[in-house]
């Protein structure tokens, strides 16, 4: 079993959208037993998005204590590391991956940064989230981070969230559909390659 953070110190950077889309293809396109767990006081994903939709994946937002049946724990967090409890600084530090979305913005990436204070380097996977292609400024600042692993822009994404689904299930087979299911499997080819710390 991996355990799989999802953790930004920043808001707005599509960290739960991340979330999500990591378990849905984890457990659609990979066939895995996937439980969320929402860490996060406030529950955002557990409340907004997993009650109102129909996942392929486990979730809860109370700590999880049957876990023998899952491939995969995925921790959504609340953004900021001032805030964060002692069990979810455990959590981080336990964990196999920890993916790090942020947007394609210094003071984002910058922020990004503080997080190798509290996890071991080696396990951060860095994600751009929302980076738009048709911004000049933007691709050439995220030209400088080759190692980011990257999901564009997409109303598609913003549709399927707004339908509280996610990509993997939305019917639609079009090109941005497939880029952005793509790069969410490449994403995932990555901790799948990653050796289990347990």
């Amino acid at each position: 079993m991996k355990i799989i953070s999802v953790f930004s110190p920043k808001g707005g950077v599509a960290k739960t959208t991340a979330t999500l889309h990591l378990a849905d293809c984890l457990s659609t396109i990979f066939k895995k037993n996937v439980l969320v767990y929402d860490s996060d006081p406030q529950g955002s994903m557990y409340k907004s998005y997993y009650q109102c939709g129909k996942f392929s994946f486990d979730a809860t937002a109370e700590f999880p204590t049957e876990i023998g049946q899952y491939d995969y724990i995925v921790v959504d967090y609340n953004p900021t590391v001032n805030f964060l409890t002692e069990h979810q600084r455990k959590l981080l530090k336990i964990s196999d991956v920890v993916v790090s979305p942020t947007i394609v913005d210094k003071a984002a990436i910058e922020s990004a940064n503080a997080l190798k204070q509290i996890v071991d380097p080696s396990k951060i996977i860095n994600l751009f989230t929302m980076l738009d292609n048709q911004d000049p400024d933007e691709r050439q600042l995220a030209s400088k981070f080759p190692h980011f692993f990257v999901v564009h822009k997409s109303v598609v994404i913003k549709r399927a969230m707004r339908s509280c689904e996610t990509i993997f299930q939305s019917k639609g087979n079009g090109k941005y559909i497939k880029r952005a299911r793509e790069q969410y499997i490449d994403v995932v080819n990555h901790i799948e390659a990653i050796k289990s710390i347990r």
